[in-house]
């Protein structure tokens, strides 16, 4: 089960938020090469057909990572933050990032930094 994250209003108790995007396990993953360890490639780590290589495809290493993240953007996010920064909105007093399994709010920074562990990423 993976978590959805939104954009919302710091001074707004119950806004909906903006859908940003969602993170979620991506099976092994070889970080020295970058790349899944899926048979089908990164297209179908969310998919119930295809293998998984007993090591990397690439180095042939058993040292990799397994389950790895991926993150689905929703939306461009820099697009979304011109937008919002023109609309009047400071990203760092006024919005914050919220998970749908987590109590925690994140500041973009912090958001930011959180999708360096992501291997993979897609835009939806």
């Amino acid at each position: 089960m993976g978590t959805e994250y939104y954009i919302k209003d710091k001074t707004k108790e119950m806004n909906q938020g903006i859908y940003i995007g969602k993170r979620s396990a991506a099976g092994k993953f070889c970080y020295k090469c970058r790349m899944t360890l899926h048979r089908g490639g990164p297209d179908m780590i969310h998919t119930v057909t295809g293998q998984w290589a007993a090591a990397c495809m690439k180095c042939n290493s058993n040292d990799f990572v397994s389950p790895a993240m991926s993150f689905t953007f929703n939306i461009n996010l820099p697009d979304l933050c011109n937008t919002l920064v023109e609309s009047g909105y400071n990203l760092d007093n006024d919005l914050c990032i919220v998970g749908s399994n987590s109590e925690k709010a994140f500041s973009f920074d912090e958001f930011i930094e959180g999708l360096k562990e992501c291997a993979i990423t897609f835009n939806s």
